[in-house]
């Protein structure tokens, strides 16, 4: 898979390793935007404008994240779960929910956040093929066996 395939497409399986690879990768490209337009840009980002750099991030993210899941042959609309804590602690920052809905939702998101961190970041994906294609850890192995001996 190419790195553009990787990071644009939401089809294929995706190793753990590789996930957590991207995803240093992707942080580091975040950091660095954000000094680029503050620091060296000159640009001062105000509050309104913070939001376009994760903006940018979200796709690839997803991408990454919908790979990851069909190595564990789960399908990938469940990435929307990811959603709903970030949804509701926008429309508390804005409208100021009733502390008896805004304190649940952050529990509920950060159990969310957990379960998504140790099924997909921790625990190993599917061995073999699944509907979502062969594993890639096979097509790795595969390739290196096909490689020929260094005399």
């Amino acid at each position: 898979m190419t790195f553009t395939q990787t990071m644009l497409s939401f089809q294929g399986r995706l190793r753990r390793r590789d996930l957590w690879i991207y995803h240093v990768g992707l942080t580091l490209a975040y950091a660095a935007l954000f000094v680029l337009f503050e620091r060296l840009g000159g640009v001062e980002l105000t509050l309104h404008q913070v939001w376009l750099i994760p903006l940018l991030m979200t796709w690839p993210t997803y991408a990454l994240l919908a790979k990851r899941m069909h190595d564990r042959n789960r399908s990938a609309w469940w990435a929307l779960l990811l959603l709903v804590p970030d949804l509701l602690g926008s429309l508390d920052a804005i409208v100021g929910l009733p502390e008896a809905i805004s304190t649940p939702s952050q529990i509920i998101g950060g159990l969310v956040a957990i379960w998504f961190f140790i099924d997909f970041g921790l625990l190993d994906g599917t061995p073999g093929d699944n509907r979502f294609g062969p594993s890639p850890k096979a097509l790795r192995e595969a390739s290196l066996s096909e490689t020929p001996a260094v005399a």
